[in-house]
């Protein structure tokens, strides 16, 4: 089954396409959105999942029971006290990457920061292991550039494109937009040299690049769908 990591720009449009992938190639979408909402879920998952061990969980009760024992596994290691930090973790995950990017000041954030890539990490390599999932952003490139059954795609757009996107989005003013789009990209490039050693603008992270100002995000879409299938047929044969 079709897996496919969507990173970029923001303002860009990994958001905008992502859903999109998914619908077509009729796969789980996840996003940071997601990640944060499982997260909040876990000290009650893991009683739920505990009772209905004969159902298939939802979606991202199943996110949520990955995290938990992600979790446990890095209390064991003495990374992080509680395994049922729910919220705390939920709180992390939402982090935006001008927070997330941040080296670390105190103890207890760096034993965040490593609770939060240990945790990311193992989630989203989960995911792409089970498959039939589109991820969105968290790095999710990088986590998993050494799986050959995963498509890596980043989105790119003109800086105009994604000041506009922004303004609107975030319901900013130009000037406000501007410099929200310009130190955000910022963060994200930081986050990624912090957190995997890599550059996000190093064209061989990725199998496809999309630029969705000079292409429509419904055929962009299509093309990624249409390219994913193509790698999950060659692997097959």
């Amino acid at each position: 089954m079709a897996v496919v990591t969507i990173d970029g720009q923001i303002g860009g449009g990994p958001r905008l396409i992502g859903p999109s992938v998914a619908r077509l190639l009729g796969a789980d979408y996840v996003d940071r959105l997601i990640l944060a909402e499982a997260a909040r879920r876990i000290p009650a998952t893991v009683e739920v999942l505990a009772k209905r061990e004969q159902t298939i969980p939802r979606f991202v009760e199943r996110i949520a029971g990955l995290m938990e024992k992600a979790m446990e596994r890095s209390a064991m290691a003495g990374v992080g006290g509680d395994p049922y930090m729910g919220p705390g973790l939920g709180t992390i995950l939402m982090q935006p990457y001008d927070l997330a990017s941040k080296p670390a000041a105190t103890r207890a954030q760096e034993l965040d920061d490593r609770l939060f890539i240990e945790v990311v990490t193992e989630v989203i390599r989960e995911l792409a292991n089970a498959g039939n999932v589109v991820i969105i952003g968290r790095g999710g490139c990088a986590i998993v550039k050494d799986l050959p059954h995963v498509l890596r795609v980043a989105v790119v757009a003109k800086l105009e494109d994604r000041i506009s996107s922004n303004m609107e989005r975030e319901h900013l003013d130009r000037p406000a937009a501007e410099k929200f789009t310009i130190e955000t990209e910022k963060a994200r490039v930081a986050y990624f040299r912090k957190f995997f050693k890599v550059d996000p603008y190093d064209p061989l992270l990725y199998h496809m690049i999309v630029n969705i100002s000079v292409m429509n995000p419904e055929h962009a879409a299509e093309m990624i769908a249409q390219a994913a299938k193509a790698l999950e047929t060659g692997r097959a044969n």
